[in-house]
């Protein structure tokens, strides 16, 4: 499954890289399209960074494979995976 996650990468009310998780798709172009098209306004004026999780079932799955955006002037545009996420995988699932 491919995981849509949306991160608050800035400090807000002493909390840093508060996630959320707006949904899942069995495919990687649906979810790239989800993300392409802000469907239901994913960044919602807070939101700066979202990754799509490829992840499989079972207990502690590890993330196979991840793409990661940028909100950049009204879309979300790809990035390389920001310094402050190396190290942390499974954004959706914790």
């Amino acid at each position: 499954m491919y995981f849509i996650t949306a991160i608050v990468s800035r400090e807000i009310k002493e909390r840093k890289y508060l996630p959320r998780t707006f949904g899942f798709s069995g495919s990687l172009k649906t979810a790239r399209r989800w993300v392409n098209d802000n469907v239901c306004d994913m960044h919602e004026c807070l939101y700066d960074h979202i990754v799509i999780e490829n992840i499989g079932p079972g207990i502690h799955p590890e993330t196979k494979q991840e793409w990661w955006y940028k909100w950049n002037g009204g879309r979300w545009m790809i990035c390389k995976k920001p310094d402050w996420s190396v190290g942390r995988v499974n954004w959706a699932l914790g």
